[in-house]
């Protein structure tokens, strides 16, 4: 269930104290339950990645997603702290700023990109196993100083389980 905070990003940030947006935003995605479970459903059955457990491909764009992976990160020490999760690596072609992009999303949120440097080379294999799929992710979530980081764990060349 932790795909449903993505959901409710916007409305969540504009509640003022931290315990009372948290509440709304418990009472706001419960109602939301349904679409939910679609979206879990979408993700359960795109194919899914080899790792090795070394969690060693970055992200880049944090910053850009920094309210996103806030709500993620608070999320997860709340509900699942200390575990991994799902994102999906999806190719971007009609990216504005670079037709190689492979965008990395969780919880229906965007939270970076794959570096630029390796995107072409990372696309060009998603591509070659249908042009999206699902990994486990790493947060390292560190909200006071705004150093939060995102890592994939994937096998190059990819492959799938």
């Amino acid at each position: 269930m932790e795909w449903i905070l993505f959901g409710l990003l916007i409305w969540f940030f504009y509640n003022r104290s931290k315990k009372k947006k948290w509440k709304r935003f418990e009472k706001q995605a419960s109602k939301q339950a349904g679409q939910q479970l679609k979206y879990e459903r979408f993700m359960d059955n795109l194919p899914a990645l080899k790792g090795d457990g070394s969690f060693s491909q970055e992200i880049k764009g944090e910053q850009a997603y920094k309210d996103n992976i806030d709500l993620f990160g608070e999320y997860l020490e709340r509900y699942h702290p200390g575990e991994d999760f799902m994102v999906m690596v999806e190719l971007e072609p009609n990216n504005k700023y670079d037709k190689n992009a492979v965008r990395v999303e969780a919880g229906q949120a965007t939270i970076g990109y794959i570096p630029r440097e390796e995107a072409e080379e990372f696309g060009k294999e998603l591509e070659a196993l249908g042009g999206r799929a699902t990994c486990s992710a790493s947060l390292y979530w560190s909200p006071g100083d705004g150093r939060s980081s995102i890592t994939l764990d994937v096998v190059r060349p990819l492959e799938l389980e």
